[in-house]
Order: C-alpha cells, then structure tokens, then sequence
C-alpha cells in the first residue's frame, strides 16, 4: 500500500516539536502495515526575509523507511493568503508529480487538517485518480480564528474527501456543524516507546507538578500559576514546573514573581523529547489547563509514564480522564485549586495498560488501516 501524508504544519529546523505526531504517524504506519510505502509531501513556507537569501528547493530524505520530500520556499504572501494558497498548491503539485515519477500513483493521500493540507489533497485528486482521508486537527472552529472563506474551503473540503476522521469527539462535534457526513473518530497515534512506566522516586520528599504547553493564551498557565498559588503559597515542598515556550512566557514569569512563589516554580523552556520524559518520570502529577484542546498528547504522555493527569474541560481531555487516572475540572482557579490539593494529598495511582491498549501505534493503525482499504 502506498500512502502519501500532507500535514498542514509540520516538523521543521526551526520548530523541531510542531507536527511531530504526524511524523510519529508516518513511522508507525510504516511498522505496523505490512508493505507499505510511506512518503510525507511537505512544503515549508519560511519567513520572507529569507528570501533575499535563499532559493527555492526540493530536498528528499529517507528517516526509518518514511520518505519525505519537503519543498522549501520562502513565504512571499504573508498578508494574501488566498494567493498564498494557490501559490501552495502549486509546489505541492510539483512535489505530487515528482512523487509519482519515482514511486507511481499512491493508493490514498491521508491529509491532515482540512486548511491547508486537506485542500492542497484534494487539488492534487482532481487531476489524479486518488482517495483522499481528511484527519482534523485544528482548534481554530471552536476559537473563531476562521473567516468566511476559510469556512467556505472548510466546508467544501470535508465534503468532497472520501473520508474524514476527527481526533475526538469534541472535534467531531464541531467538524459536524461544516458537514452533515459521517464523521469517525480515531485518536492521534502517540510514540509510547518513550514514556513508559516509571514508579514515582520522590513521594516521601516534595510533591512536583509538571505543566507542558506551548505558551500562549489558550493554555491558560496563568490559571495554573494562580491555582497553584491558592493551593500552595509557601509550601517549599510543592513544586511547579512549566515547559514550552511561546508569547505569554513574559507575562507568565511577571505573575510568578508578583506572587512571590519563584523558589517554588520553575520555567524550563522549550524541551527536547527526551527532555520530556525526564520530567514527566520526576513529576507526580501532570496539569494541563486548555481553554480547548482538540486532543491532549502529552496527557497520554503523562499516563503512560505512570502519572496521573488533572485538566480542564476543554475537549479532547474528556475522552481520555476518568475516575482512573484524573480529575476533569471547569475551568477556573477554585476548581483546579480544589483538584491540585486533592492530588497533593491523595494522589492517583493508575494503570498505564489502559493507555497502551487505546492509544498504541498498533491499536491506531488497525483503525486507520481499515479506513484505507475501506
């Protein structure tokens, strides 16, 4: 079976953790579905300014038997994007064509994200005899980031594809207010190889939480910042540590300091996978805070990892916390205060076999494998 994947946004040199579980997907398809050839068509629209220095190219690499042809250019329409569009459109062509040269016509393109990688899939279909599967990401619905011809192409997009998969059933819900189609649910495959179970070191000493994000207005660290302040003002031995980067990270340390709790939490900044599995096995609880979440990657993270998970209801969270492994709260400072204390004092033991069982590549690829040769 040969599958091309054209993820909307991707891993890059500059930006090593976006996309990384569509790359992860990639690898796992590979492994798990006997015979198959799998190829990742992307194009990385760099800032303008590099354009005064560096040219278009195509370049080809081959990582773990997933072969990806990425296009760089620099991104010439910052402002346009319509003409952005159609300008994107045109190298994905050119990077479909050379593709086929080398490879012939693939059996199915699994696109995620219906803006831009579902819609650049379905201009390459037109003028080739390919299935197209539409996996859909992006919060941008629920948060209104969408004008009126964005939710034209939405539409149009989620239509016209042979099969659209949500990640959720909170996604699924809100894809359903574009389309009127049947809509599955299959969640994001997540590399558990890494995270696995690590019985906790520090139980009789400090009590850690460890929050992971990227740093802006969605995640609401703020709301954790000030929960755990309520909860845990002057106790040395409860611990906050935040991970990611992003436009908050300022503000976020001026609020830390204007609660006078610096000793007690820590920035990391933006962490290296491996760097991620250090603090998720030195944590005793992980915290998430979304406002929405389509999924929740690093609270599978967390789970596998053995530790038990409090976050807001915010979506995708809600199909993966139960009674078993964490506490779903509303979003706001008295409630996961109450949820960070109650954590503290009677922690969560769970049972990381769950999550192997919903949320391993293999399990994923069963269900994907099914909807290709569907």
């Amino acid at each position: 079976m040969k599958i091309i994947i054209i993820p909307s946004w991707y891993v890059t040199e500059d930006n090593p953790n976006s996309g990384i579980f569509f790359k992860e997907q990639a690898h796992a398809l590979k492994k798990h579905i006997p015979n198959s050839h799998v190829t990742v068509l992307y194009v990385e629209m760099q800032s303008s300014i590099k354009a005064f220095y560096q040219l278009p190219k195509i370049k080809f690499t081959e990582e773990e038997n997933v072969y990806t042809y990425r296009y760089t250019s620099p991104h010439y329409f910052p402002k346009l994007n319509k003409f952005r569009i159609s300008y994107l459109i045109q190298l994905y062509k050119k990077l479909y064509r050379i593709y086929v040269e080398k490879n012939g016509v693939p059996d199915v393109i699994h696109a995620h994200s219906a803006l831009e990688g579902g819609l650049v899939a379905l201009a390459i279909a037109k003028e080739n005899d390919v299935k197209v599967i539409i996996t859909e990401h992006s919060s941008v619905y629920v948060r209104g980031n969408i004008c009126k011809w964005q939710r034209e192409i939405a539409c149009k997009v989620f239509d016209e594809a042979n099969q659209v998969i949500a990640v959720s059933n909170a996604m699924k819900r809100e894809i359903e207010k574009y389309s009127k189609r049947k809509i599955y649910v299959i969640p994001n495959i997540v590399d558990l190889s890494l995270f696995q179970y690590t019985p906790i070191r520090n139980k009789n000493e400090e009590f850690t939480f460890f929050s992971l994000a990227f740093l802006n207005k969605n995640k609401r660290m703020d709301l954790v910042i000030n929960a755990f302040d309520t909860a845990f003002h002057g106790k040395k031995e409860v611990k906050l540590k935040i991970g990611g980067s992003g436009s908050e990270i300022i503000r976020l340390k001026e609020l830390v300091y204007s609660k006078k709790i610096q000793t007690q939490v820590t920035f990391l900044g933006e962490l290296k996978r491996s760097e991620v599995v250090k603090e998720m096995r030195e944590c005793n609880a992980f915290v998430l805070a979304s406002e929405y979440e389509t999924f929740g990657v690093v609270l599978i993270e967390a789970l596998a990892t053995g530790r038990p998970v409090i976050s807001t209801k915010s979506g995708g969270p809600e199909d993966i916390i139960n009674e078993n492994n964490g506490l779903l709260v509303e979003g706001n400072i008295e409630n996961l205060r109450d949820a960070m204390v109650k954590m503290y004092k009677n922690p969560i033991e769970i049972n990381p076999e769950e999550v192997m069982n919903n949320y391993s590549s293999q399990y994923i690829v069963e269900q994907l494998k099914k909807i290709y040769e569907n």
